[in-house]
Order: C-alpha cells, then sequence, then structure tokens
C-alpha cells in the first residue's frame, strides 16, 4: 500500500474512532469497519489494473529504489534497483507511454 493511502487510512480510523468513542452506538462501528475496508482496498484496484492490459513493463526510467519488482541479479524485488534508470529495473506504465519517456524501454537493456 502506498505512502498517502497509508496515512488516508490512519486519519479515517482516527476520525471514526473519535466518533465512536463519542457516540457509542453499533451502527457507526459498521459504518467505521465499511469505511476503513474501502479505504485500505483502494489500492488494490491499481494491482488489478496492471492485469488487464492497461500497463506495461517500462524498464530504464525508474529511479534509485523505486522500481516496481525486481530488477535483475543482486536486487529481490520494488524498492531494490541501486541506480536510476537502471537498465534492467521496471515500473509499471499506461499501455502507449514507455517509449515517449526519456530512457523507456520495452525491453530490459
Amino acid at each position: 500500500m502506498c505512502q498517502k493511502a497509508k496515512i488516508l487510512v490512519l486519519i479515517a480510523n482516527q476520525i471514526l474512532l473519535e466518533e465512536l468513542y463519542m457516540n457509542n452506538t453499533a451502527t457507526k462501528a459498521i459504518v467505521a469497519s465499511a469505511i476503513t475496508a474501502a479505504l485500505a482496498l483502494a489500492p488494490l484496484t491499481g494491482v488489478q489494473a496492471a492485469g488487464s492490459g492497461s500497463t506495461e513493463k517500462c524498464y530504464g526510467v525508474a529511479q534509485a529504489g523505486k522500481n516496481d519488482c525486481k530488477a535483475g541479479p543482486g536486487t529481490s524485488c520494488a524498492g531494490s534497483s541501486t541506480a536510476d534508470g537502471q537498465g534492467n529495473a521496471w515500473m509499471l506504465v499506461v499501455k502507449g507511454t514507455c517509449e515517449k519517456i526519456v530512457g523507456g524501454s520495452l525491453a530490459a537493456k
């Protein structure tokens, strides 16, 4: 889950918990749970979109430590690239935009 989504979830939880303690009702507890679940699951829609064919892997455009997943030998997974524009590190981008980005390639370099 990205940092912004985590912050949103924490803020929503805090607000909802304050409301629950002030007006202890079952209805508010259910609403709080539903909103928290929705906020927590919202970032997953991007992962689902990746499998739908609307995105593609774009190599050579990630900043150091900002790649989406395994970037070849010596790396493990997301955030493990060691240099800006590393040729074997990729990020998901909207389909059709990779080759428009300076240094972007559809194949590892």
